[in-house]
This record gives structure tokens, C-alpha cells and sequence, in this order.
């Protein structure tokens, strides 16, 4: 787990502010995080698309009125897989206030709805709303956050010892 935080902290030094180019490293990374959650057989019929939790337009807004020279957008903090047909019904939109919306109006199904939550593995859904990251160090809290709960996750796949 060690090796796992020191990676975050090299991601999150990073400032960007427009949709970057993911690392191979931050890929396999989510590979074994969904290990556990999506079947080699369910990966080869759907097809998934990197999602950023925290879009990468809300992410450059928040930048932009706060007047930073930018946030690790891509951090493995603020990534997760997402069906794409899912993805792309959702946009540009936050999850927390989106998902209820397209379960209403039949958009998405429960089954995907809870889908959608195991996708994120951490925090709930309702949770990724605008009010939580309103600046860089509420955006680095979240993203530190969710990272320690994916290298957690990553370790009881991988039936790695040690991980604390």
C-alpha cells in the first residue's frame, strides 16, 4: 500500500486543466480496482469508458473561478469505469444530482443504478455534488479520500498482504 500512496502523490501534483491523456499505469490501476466488481466475461459484452467523477468541464469551471493553475483532474481519485451507454446518457452532468434524475425518468434501470454505485466504489453517489468540491483543497481531500479507499480495494483482489 505503501508504493500505492506514494503513486497518488505523484498524481496529484499534477496540474491540469483540460482533459489530459490517461497514464497506462492509471488504467491497469482501475483494472484491478474492478477486478472484484466487473467478470472477464461481463468486461468482453459491455463496453466501459474511464469516467471522471468529477467531470473534466465542472473540474476547469471550478479551476477557473477560483483561479488556479489547475487540479490533478486525472488523479486515480477522480476515475472510474462507467458503462458507456450509461456514460454517455449522463454527460457532462455530476453524478449525485444526475443518477436520481435518470432512474426517475427511466433512463437507467436499478440493476444499473446499483451498478453505478458499486462503480464508484467510494463515496455514495449522492455525494458527488457541487457543494462537495468547491475548491483545490476540498478537490485534493476527495480525491486523497478515494484513492485510500481504492488502494484498499485493489489489495483485497489482489489478496495482497500487508496493505495498511
Amino acid at each position: 500500500m505503501f508504493e500505492f500512496r506514494a503513486w497518488n502523490t505523484e498524481l496529484m501534483m499534477k496540474r491540469q486543466t483540460t482533459r489530459p491523456n490517461l497514464q497506462k499505469d492509471v488504467i491497469v490501476a482501475l483494472q484491478f480496482l474492478y477486478t472484484g466488481i466487473v467478470s472477464h466475461l461481463a468486461n468482453k459484452s459491455t463496453q466501459f469508458e474511464i469516467e471522471h467523477v468529477f467531470p473534466v468541464k465542472f473540474c476547469a469551471d471550478r479551476i477557473s473561478a477560483n483561479d488556479d493553475d489547475g487540479w490533478p483532474i486525472s488523479a486515480i481519485g477522480n476515475l472510474m469505469f462507467l458503462e458507456k451507454t450509461v456514460n454517455r446518457i449522463k454527460g457532462e452532468k455530476l453524478l449525485g444530482t444526475e443518477v436520481p434524475k435518470l432512474y426517475k425518468s427511466g433512463e437507467i434501470l436499478a440493476d444499473e443504478q446499483r451498478l453505478i454505485e458499486q462503480y464508484l466504489v467510494s463515496p455514495d453517489v449522492s455525494k458527488i455534488v457541487a457543494d462537495s468540491v468547491i475548491t483545490a483543497e476540498s478537490y485534493h481531500q476527495f480525491c486523497n479520500m478515494r484513492a485510500e479507499e481504492i488502494g484498499e480495494k485493489i489489495s483485497t483482489n489482489l489478496r495482497l498482504s500487508g496493505s495498511r
